[in-house]
């Protein structure tokens, strides 16, 4: 008897409803458990692009589970065509049977990704952003990036890694305003590759042209270009950042745009401001207080060192380097960071100090810090940035502002005649 061949296109036989929810485990054509397709062979079980992403599982970004991307007949095919990339494909036969849904439940999905995709579902989008310019990354260095059709290439030199010149370290595709791509790492540990180009998910903020993206490398490897051994940051510089989005940048108001200066880097800079809320360089200080509030506690203290570095007296960076520290959990560098910042006269220095006292077990220390910070006129006002301190230390506050209103109404006196003997 002969084996028969069945065609290429009736390869894959879509599941026929009723009797097990997954086809007949004992039919000729069994599939996997969880599969839509039955096969006609005993060739390896799964789907294909539950199989693909499998096998590149020891570069996986961020450790997505193949089952997050399931085969749910009713759901979509965005999450295929990210995945494709990811891989480095186009696209197949299957990929076009295989059904996506788009609202998988939260436990299915990897914390990493889930807040990726949230924040760049949530983001204005007018079109794939237009990108020829340089970036700067906190660890990376300089990269310029530019357009190749629907293509991004970004290119660096030195850093780091040591990039020789010109080499290519990303690429990819805009989907909305998500970048499917691959980004070129350097890695340091005993078993792992000293380059690897690492399949990557870049968001692109169009309010200010940043992008991050996060990573998972393998256990034992570290990166020097990512901080905290995950984060990606790249920004764009001032001089050119009208060319990171010129769609958005062209939304400027005509008055700006007529009060603009010759001087084409200025005119650039004004509809900047216009168009995205932005003037010129953002400080150290102003970067790292806007990451300390979206909870980037690694990429703020960066900031807040560099700000100390230019100016070690200020007294906002030394809060905000030790909020971000206690962050962290690194309570001695916070307590050392605060203690030198007390003789800069602010009152919200000896607050958080009161906080990383507490924090470190040191009660009594942490009560003196708080009463100082009352002395110097702290008073509790609800500040989102002060939230997190005040809320630790809510049972000593409410003690102390007790205190003060008794001190306030001075001592209470006796009523007349009571307990006096004198006539």
């Amino acid at each position: 008897m002969g084996t028969e061949i069945m065609p290429p296109q009736a390869s894959l036989i879509p599941r026929e409803e009723g009797g097990l929810a997954h086809g007949d485990r004992n039919g000729p054509r069994n599939g996997r458990i969880g599969s839509n397709f039955c096969r006609a062979s005993r060739a390896p079980q799964g789907t294909a692009l539950e199989q693909s992403y499998s096998a590149s599982k020891s570069s996986n970004l961020l450790g997505i589970p193949a089952r997050v991307f399931g085969n749910d007949k009713d759901g979509g095919r965005r999450g295929q065509g990210i995945l494709a990339r990811l891989q480095g494909r186009r696209g197949t036969s299957m990929m076009e049977r295989a059904r996506i849904h788009p609202h998988m439940p939260p436990s299915l999905l990897n914390k990493g990704l889930a807040t990726v995709l949230s924040v760049a579902s949530g983001l204005a989008w007018a079109g794939p952003p237009t990108v020829s310019s340089s970036y700067q990354g906190d660890s990376y260095g300089v990269v310029s990036l530019r357009m190749q059709g629907d293509q991004l290439v970004g290119v660096a030199t030195g850093g780091p890694c040591g990039f020789e010149p010109d080499t290519e370290v990303l690429s990819g595709e805009f989907q909305d305003n998500v970048l499917v791509g691959q980004v070129l790492l350097c890695q340091l540990g005993p078993h792992c590759e000293p380059r690897v180009n690492q399949p990557a998910l870049v968001v692109f903020n169009p309010d200010d042209g940043v992008m991050t993206a996060l990573f998972r490398l393998k256990d034992g490897c570290r990166s020097p270009v990512l901080k905290n051994d995950s984060l990606l940051l790249l920004r764009p510089l001032s001089r050119d950042a009208e060319a990171v989005a010129p769609g958005r940048a062209a939304s400027a108001t005509a008055a700006v745009a007529a009060s603009a200066t010759a001087d084409g880097a200025n005119s650039s800079a004004a509809q900047v401001a216009a168009g995205l809320g932005r003037q010129g360089e953002v400080s150290p200080l102003e970067e790292g207080q806007r990451q300390l509030a979206a909870g980037n506690a690694g990429v703020a203290q960066r900031h807040f060192e560099l700000a100390l570095s230019k100016d070690p007296r200020s007294a906002a960076a030394v809060v905000g380097l030790g909020a971000s520290q206690l962050m962290l959990n690194d309570v001695s560098r916070a307590v050392k960071t605060l203690e030198a910042g007390r003789g800069l006269g602010r009152a919200d220095v000896h607050l958080w100090l009161a906080y990383a006292y507490q924090r470190e077990g040191n009660r009594n220390r942490s009560r003196e810090s708080l009463r100082k910070a009352f002395e110097q006129g702290w008073m509790p006002a609800g500040r989102a940035a002060e939230a997190v301190a005040e809320q630790a230390l809510r049972e000593d506050i409410e003690t102390l502002m007790q205190q003060q209103r008794t001190r306030k109404r001075g001592p209470v006196r006796p009523s007349a005649g009571a307990g006096n003997t004198t006539p």
